[in-house]
């Protein structure tokens, strides 16, 4: 991740054209962040559309999750994005999405399976679920957590759109995108044969996604 903090933002503001452009948002849903080395985290603001942001509009959190300006109101959800950075080290950008297809999946009865094609099991990685929980709220945030500290780098959150991070703005947004391509794919051959979970594993290590295993999903519950 570049640490020229005005690039980091450039690069932030160019990620929400590309997600609004991809039509897996609408109106001011969505949002995204990146991690800076310093622990501080740069994001979207709370009530804007992620489409063409501004440099001063973009919020800066301290290592506390604290905005540096009290006139500015970060993301109601930066909650789940701290959350992912303080489970998973390797986490330096995270977007949430409301794609349609995946979703959709998000909330079948069956736990998704998105190793249907070679893409679906190296480029998303494992795929984690979980429950309906208020948005914006710290229980929510907590699951995401917990998903992503078993390794998962998709998470679908029920009823909730879905939520991807990476090691870089770009990574975060094609695991988003690859995410929702694949749901399609699912979509329209349900029936389909998955992989095996040795050639998921292969795959995944083939990807740099070493410790994901041959595992498609895992669903991860609420805890009081």
């Amino acid at each position: 991740m570049n640490e020229d903090p005005l690039a980091l933002q450039r690069a932030l503001i160019e990620a929400g054209d590309a997600l609004a452009a991809s039509g897996l948002v609408a109106g001011a849903a969505g949002n995204l962040s990146a991690r800076r080395a310093s622990g501080r985290v740069v994001c979207t603001p709370s009530g804007s559309s992620v489409a063409g942001l501004g440099l001063g509009q973009l919020v800066t959190l301290d290592p506390g999750g604290r905005p540096l300006r009290a006139d500015q109101r970060p993301s109601s959800e930066v909650g789940a994005h701290l959350a992912i950075y303080a489970a998973a080290p390797g986490a330096l950008a995270v977007v949430h999405a409301h794609p349609v297809a995946a979703t959709a999946l998000g909330m079948s009865r069956d736990l998704p399976d998105l190793c249907v094609t070679a893409e679906g099991a190296a480029t998303i990685g494992l795929l984690a679920r979980v429950p309906y929980l208020r948005p914006g709220l710290a229980p929510l945030a907590q699951a995401c957590g917990r998903a992503a500290a078993l390794g998962a780098r998709a998470i679908l959150m029920r009823h909730h759109g879905a939520i991807c991070w990476g090691a870089s703005l770009d990574e975060a947004l094609g695991r988003m995108l690859a995410l929702e391509h694949v749901a399609r794919i699912v979509r329209a051959a349900p029936d389909a044969p998955r992989l095996t979970p040795e050639e998921v594993a292969a795959l995944r290590e083939g990807a740099g996604l070493p410790g994901a295993g041959g595992v498609a999903c895992v669903e991860v519950t609420e805890q009081a």
